[in-house]
């Protein structure tokens, strides 16, 4: 038996998980073999057919900046996100420069090179949608807009990967720089419950509750904070006399 305090936790020496089988995480199905497999395993297929379901009503179709999406150029937009998300030190004008400045160390990315335009992009990203946003659907459900893509998501990661036998109960803020939803207005461009944590890196922003396999650093599941009434009729809350029991039970 271990016996500590909260007031001196750095008196925990012994690992108490004994001679438990430590198993290693894995992937159901065929082996990956290169990046593009990792990819596909890992995105859910649902959120490609409710983003095509919910942004191309948004598009008119007259021209091509405002085409129908396809699910290639949908594809081709992700990869041109994280492309953008990755490359540090430019703004997202710069990302399709072809020449580069007087100051310049390095050539620009030119990324029109790849076969989308800049302002293409840029309306692509203007109407992406991830699930309905009508009153039925806000009165129902303050997260209607974004649900889809959770429950894709969780449901998703619980059918084709296998954690191994360390996890990793966390929580994270994602960078909100938007409009903040009014008491008594929908709004699908607007966040329902921001958050503000002083001590994290993004103090404001939407709060993810997140379980990860420690060893293979992939994300298992995650679910948002919603506030404290949506929050207090979660699965097992009733249960439960702590905050932490009910998300891992979940």
């Amino acid at each position: 038996k271990i016996e500590w305090s909260r007031a001196q936790r750095e008196a925990v020496k012994t690992d108490a998980r004994g001679d438990m089988p430590r198993s290693k995480p894995s992937f159901n199905g065929p082996p990956l073999t290169n990046i593009t497999d990792f990819f596909f395993r890992l995105a859910p297929t649902k959120w490609w057919d409710d983003t095509l379901k919910y942004t191309n009503p948004k598009l008119h179709g007259g021209d091509a900046v405002n085409a129908k999406l396809t699910l290639g150029e949908l594809l081709q937009f992700w990869g041109y996100a994280i492309a953008v998300s990755v490359h540090k030190g430019l703004p997202l004008e710069d990302m399709w420069r072809e020449k580069a400045g007087d100051d310049d160390i390095m050539p620009p990315p030119a990324m029109g090179r790849h076969g989308m335009t800049a302002n293409r992009f840029k309306k692509i990203r203007s109407v992406l949608s991830f699930g309905p946003a009508g009153d039925a659907d806000f009165a129902a459900d303050k997260m209607c807009t974004v649900r889809r893509l959770e429950t894709a998501f969780n449901e998703h990661r619980a059918t084709i990967f296998r954690p191994g036998w360390l996890m990793n109960l966390d929580e994270g803020m994602s960078l909100w720089k938007g409009k903040k939803a009014k008491e008594g207005f929908n709004d699908e461009d607007a966040i329902d419950h921001l958050c503000c944590e002083p001590r994290k890196p993004v103090p404001v922003g939407k709060e993810f509750k997140t379980l990860h396999d420690a060893q293979s650093n992939i994300m298992l599941h995650f679910e948002p904070v919603e506030g404290k009434v949506p929050d207090s009729k979660k699965k097992f809350i009733s249960e439960c006399h702590t905050k932490m029991a009910p998300l891992v039970m979940r």
